[in-house]
């Protein structure tokens, strides 16, 4: 058996190969990666993040590392989100932190004009 994780980073890197399809993935990934971003984009993308905590656990190091092997942006806490860069995506009552993440290819950056995380709604 195929963990989902690692499902998830064989479809991706299947579709990384070509310029041509470029990739965009919104992802309930349960990772922390504080405000870090991919070695290779650390002067480009500059990532804020409102998470108090500012964090990165392991998960988080690990989708930092795929995102750099397949080109991958991360969105989150970048000049592109335009409410407020590094909006929490998850309220627990154990703490708040950002574990959403909107990760894109470069060729797609291009098209892309604004990224916005909503306010949770009430239940």
């Amino acid at each position: 058996d195929v963990e989902p994780i690692e499902m998830l980073w064989q479809t991706i890197a299947l579709c990384t190969r070509s310029d041509e399809k470029p990739v965009a993935l919104l992802t309930d990934i349960n990772a922390r990666t504080g405000s870090s971003q991919i070695q290779s984009q650390l002067d480009e993308f500059v990532r804020s993040s409102s998470d108090p905590e500012e964090k990165t656990n392991t998960r988080g190091r690990a989708v930092l590392q795929e995102c750099d092997t397949y080109g991958l942006i991360i969105l989150n806490g970048t000049s592109f989100e335009t409410a407020s860069p590094g909006r929490l995506t998850s309220w627990q009552p154990g703490g708040n932190s950002v574990i959403d993440y909107a990760l894109v290819s470069k060729p797609l950056l291009p098209r892309i004009r604004k990224f916005h995380v909503t306010s949770p709604t009430p239940d």
